[in-house]
């Protein structure tokens, strides 16, 4: 059981670290000013969360937890083959702009369609959760985690939610 969290663990990290690749890409790629706030998906780190409920919740919740993962380990591996293929088109001579721009497109296309299903297995996950379990974990999705400064200030603040129970 531990061997498969670990697995989902770091799929759901590859993804992340993905979709933060993507995300630094595209903002390289264009014109338009850094956003104000949070960078990250803040759903991306809620496995975090998961670890630490009791034994009995986190078999519960698993099957939801495989069914999802199984179907993003095709889109994983070609979001591989997309990042080859820019790493390719940057350093390729001579250097071809259409190319690369294309290399881009299909990756972003990619980080949407994994984003997307991760966002579906993110809902499913949740929806097996009782209240208290989801205050926790929007209280865990805010914290800042691995070196991050704190959030920005404006951001929605669950602390100051009533707690269940």
């Amino acid at each position: 059981m531990r061997n498969r969290w670990l697995i989902g663990g770091l799929i759901v990290s590859a993804i992340v670290n993905l979709l933060l690749i993507g995300f630094v890409v595209g903002r390289i790629a264009s014109d338009s000013p850094p956003p104000f706030g949070p960078v990250a998906d803040p759903t991306a780190g809620y496995m975090r969360y998961l670890r630490t409920l009791p034994e009995d919740r986190r078999e519960e919740i698993a099957p939801t937890m495989r069914e999802h993962m199984r179907g993003l380990r095709g889109e994983i591996r070609g979001t591989r083959g997309d990042q080859r293929a820019l790493y390719a088109a940057i350093v390729a001579e001579p250097f071809d702009a259409a190319e690369l721009t294309a290399a881009l497109e299909r990756l972003q296309r990619r980080l949407t369609s994994v984003q997307s299903q991760s966002h579906a297995s993110f809902v499913a996950v949740v929806a097996r959760l009782n209240l208290a379990e989801r205050e926790a974990l929007a209280r865990s999705m805010q914290r800042p985690h691995r070196g991050h400064g704190p959030r920005d200030p404006r951001h929605p603040n669950v602390d100051n939610m009533p707690r269940a129970g």
